[in-house]
């Protein structure tokens, strides 16, 4: 291993050499995986450093408690593209925090240098990157690892902010003050206290003081007045949809602002008022797949795979195609009843802008669909789904046309999440219950409470 790592070094002369090779010799007795991890990283951390200073004397820490191989391993892996992609300063950071858990605890400065640097500093930088840390001294006194902080430390930055960290760490410390084992659960975030507490400090728009108000406006606008159920949530955070199946609204806890909530709740609802799940039109899209009734489940309701399962490794991309082509039907159905609606989906959407990725593709699709719909200049297809006796099965029909001659890419479960304007989400994300024939306006109203 020394040998294969030498014409890194010696470039840099004999002295240079020397330096090196003695503390090859020292990691390598002192553990030879910690040893392997130097030689194997030489050549990419003499090209990013530019020489052995400053990670040679850094590599030394190593050597100044038991059990530290899986830390070092980490290091010699990641401190050279740390270095190159983000600058100096952050590697000198990385590496002092680093250096300072390992005089602590071996085991948390392992789960700290073996975490991917990107991951670690986030988009905050340096000063994240510190902030993030700030909070886990204080616990390891209560006998918390980093390991176990940074676990959930990293899913609440994702979700609420360096701010949202603090406050969760605080609140932890005194869970974990009153028993070990509720408070590893709590920054595992694996307890209900946890996650209540997290939807407590989501940033955005708390749709649960609003539902009577959002349901009131459904009705006044469709005549319909489903049940608002609360939707699930996960501490992993994702984008925010409000869904159906068929009966209930699923609204989420939390949603980045008021006005693409209730364009969720309208365009959601609009779904059922306009026949997406209408019995008789979901029975004629199974028969236009040679399928004499849809699957049901042990609840009776439609399940949506095997309509998508012709598609295979592309079925995604398909339903996004159909989507596109029920989202603009529906919402020209809405837009004539509520005038104004596209209006403010287009100016919504525009604020937002365009997501990165394949998603950005189909963003686009919708929103030149929605902008040609005001315009008047909808192609015929699709001008036919606009029509006010346009129905579902139409949807799909143009959809399958599309799918063979669109350029649309395909996408994956993460790019489709961002795919969509915002208030609109997956038509078919729950299995449902078929809906009565579609009724004139005034007989439309289904029961529900209203949550």
């Amino acid at each position: 291993d020394a040998r294969a790592a030498l014409p890194a070094v010696a470039p840099l002369g004999a002295a240079a050499e020397l330096r090196y090779l003695e503390t090859g010799r020292d990691l390598f007795f002192y553990d030879r995986e910690a040893g392997k991890g130097f030689f194997h990283g030489t050549a990419d951390l003499v090209a990013a450093f530019g020489g052995l200073d400053p990670w040679l004397e850094q590599s030394r820490v190593f050597l100044t408690q038991r059990g530290t191989f899986r830390a070092a391993v980490g290091f010699f892996a990641q401190a050279a593209s740390l270095r190159q992609t983000l600058g100096v300063e952050a590697e000198l950071v990385w590496f002092d925090l680093g250096a300072r858990w390992l005089a602590q605890h071996v085991d948390s400065a392992a789960a700290y240098f073996r975490l991917p640097v990107l991951t670690l500093f986030g988009s905050e930088g340096v000063a994240g990157l510190q902030a993030l840390m700030a909070p886990a001294e204080a616990l390891l006194q209560g006998r918390l690892g980093l390991g176990t902080y940074l676990q959930g430390a990293l899913r609440v930055r994702a979700l609420c902010g360096l701010e949202g960290v603090a406050e969760w760490a605080r609140r932890g410390a005194d869970v974990l003050a009153a028993g070990r084992v509720r408070g590893e659960a709590w920054f595992r975030l694996e307890s209900d206290e946890a996650r209540s507490f997290l939807l407590e400090i989501l940033p955005g728009f708390r749709l649960g003081v609003h539902k009577r108000l959002f349901l009131l406006l459904l009705q006044a606008w469709t005549g319909l007045h489903p049940p608002l159920e609360d939707g699930e949530w996960s501490a992993e955070g994702g984008r925010a949809f409000v869904e159906t199946d068929g009966r209930s609204l699923f609204v989420p806890a939390v949603m980045p602002d008021g006005e693409e909530a209730l364009l969720a709740v309208y365009h959601t609802g609009a779904h059922l008022a306009f026949g997406s799940y209408e019995e008789g039109a979901i029975h004629a899209l199974f028969r236009e797949l040679g399928m004499a009734h849809p699957p049901l489940d042990a609840e009776q309701r439609v399940t949506w795979r095997p309509l998508f399962a012709q598609f295979g490794q592309d079925l995604l991309r398909f339903q996004m195609i159909f989507d596109l082509c029920e989202d603009l039907r529906v919402d020209a159905c809405l837009d004539r009843e509520m005038p104004g609606y596209v209006a403010r989906l287009l100016r919504l959407a525009q604020q937002r802008g365009r997501p990165a990725g394949e998603a950005g593709s189909y963003y686009d699709a919708a929103l030149g669909m929605l902008t040609q719909y005001r315009a008047g200049t909808l192609p015929d297809d699709l001008a036919a789904l606009a029509h006010p006796h346009s129905s579902i099965v139409d949807s799909f029909r143009v959809a399958l046309a599309r799918y063979g001659e669109t350029d649309l890419p395909s996408l994956d479960l993460a790019d489709r999440a961002h795919a969509y304007l915002p208030g609109r989400s997956p038509n078919a994300a729950r299995p449902v219950y078929p809906t009565r024939r579609h009724l004139p306006r005034d007989e439309m109203e289904l029961d529900g409470d209203g949550g």
